[in-house]
């Protein structure tokens, strides 16, 4: 239930960001790099941002920001544009570290937070 009022307060807007530099989140740097390199159009980078809010804001409902924040930073450090395409690099055990926290604090369907990060 918790997670469904997440998921509907963010889509309303309601639930802000966390600033990061800039005052953008570590999700809009992120969705910021990836439409840099694959030259998305407006409507692709509104997807991304909101679907990374949509994580970031998952993660904060189960007070594992520090360890989505982690995973971000990874993604985006890690990460490089080849060929138009961008590839996040290797931050499996930093996705590990947020899977395992969310898991330990939601009493959820796992397909509901496989639909926000790529947890096994």
């Amino acid at each position: 239930m918790r997670i469904r009022l997440v998921l509907l307060a963010a889509g309303l807007g309601l639930v802000g960001a966390s600033a990061t530099s800039c005052g953008k989140s570590g999700a809009e740097l992120l969705c910021d790099e990836v439409c840099k390199c694959e030259l998305c159009n407006d409507r692709k980078e509104d997807e991304c941002v909101i679907e990374a809010g949509l994580a970031e804001d998952i993660a904060s409902a189960y007070d594992c920001d520090d360890r989505r924040e982690t995973y971000d930073d990874c993604r985006l450090h890690a990460g490089d544009c080849i060929d138009s395409r961008w590839h996040p690099g290797d931050c499996a055990r930093e996705l590990d570290d947020l899977c395992d926290c969310i898991h330990a604090a939601a009493d959820v369907d796992d397909s509901v937070i496989r639909d926000h990060f790529p947890c096994n």
